[in-house]
């Protein structure tokens, strides 16, 4: 999940390639997206799934959710909001 500088909003999205996609928002490569427009590229919660199937299932899931509950299962693992820094596995 993203969210903006302010923590205004939050998006739930799936993807195969997080950092790839991450820079697409971050520097707004789509221009007629809901994410630009929103500004959408704080990273403050993530799942790995193995099936790609799983993914989208679990995407539409978090979607379905009101804003309470997903903000509950980000502070379990997220406690202060902060972006999350990943390690790029290519930097070995």
């Amino acid at each position: 999940m993203t969210t903006n500088k302010n923590k205004t909003v939050l998006y739930a999205g799936a993807t195969n390639a997080i950092e790839r996609r991450l820079n697409e928002h971050h520097y707004r490569i789509y221009p007629n997206t809901f994410t630009k427009r929103y500004n959408y590229y704080v990273l403050i919660y993530f799942e790995e799934c193995e099936e790609v199937n799983n993914a989208f299932v679990r995407e539409r899931q978090l979607k379905s959710w009101r804003r309470k509950k997903k903000e509950e299962l980000i502070n379990a693992s997220n406690t202060n909001g902060e972006d999350i820094e990943l390690v790029s596995s290519s930097s070995e």
